[in-house]
């Protein structure tokens, strides 16, 4: 990819449960995983949107925002989606990190979003 990948860095009783990527239009890449107690996370990187042209609410859907969060490295708006909480970088554009949890702690959350490790480009 020419944008930075992050990957999850996540305690014990976590596994994939899916994942995609493609290199066209810029790339991106989507990996969900399964915790305890039926617990998910998920993340979406690179040009997301592109499916939905300029409708940001479809691409990156959300009640409200409650703050700003740690993605990793990078800092993003932590928010709601019914019951999931959502983690935008960059919402929108091309690239942009989204990370997802639901049936989690907001705690755990923000925990393994900060963890989010950089294994791509540095820039």
């Amino acid at each position: 990819m020419t944008w930075a990948v992050y990957c999850a860095v996540l305690p014990d009783g976590w596994f994939v449960e899916s994942g995609t990527y493609s290199l066209a239009n810029g790339g991106e890449l989507e990996v969900s995983y399964n915790g305890p107690g039926d617990a998910h996370f998920a993340i979406i990187e690179g040009n997301a949107c592109e499916q939905f042209g300029s409708d940001i609410n479809a691409c990156a859907p959300r009640d409200r925002v409650t703050g700003r969060a740690a993605f990793g490295d990078q800092m993003g708006e932590l928010g709601q989606l019914s019951s999931a909480l959502v983690l935008d970088v960059d919402r929108g554009a091309n690239p942009m990190w989204r990370a997802t949890g639901l049936g989690m702690s907001e705690a755990d959350f923000l925990a393994i979003s900060a963890g989010m490790l950089r294994v791509g480009r540095s820039g």
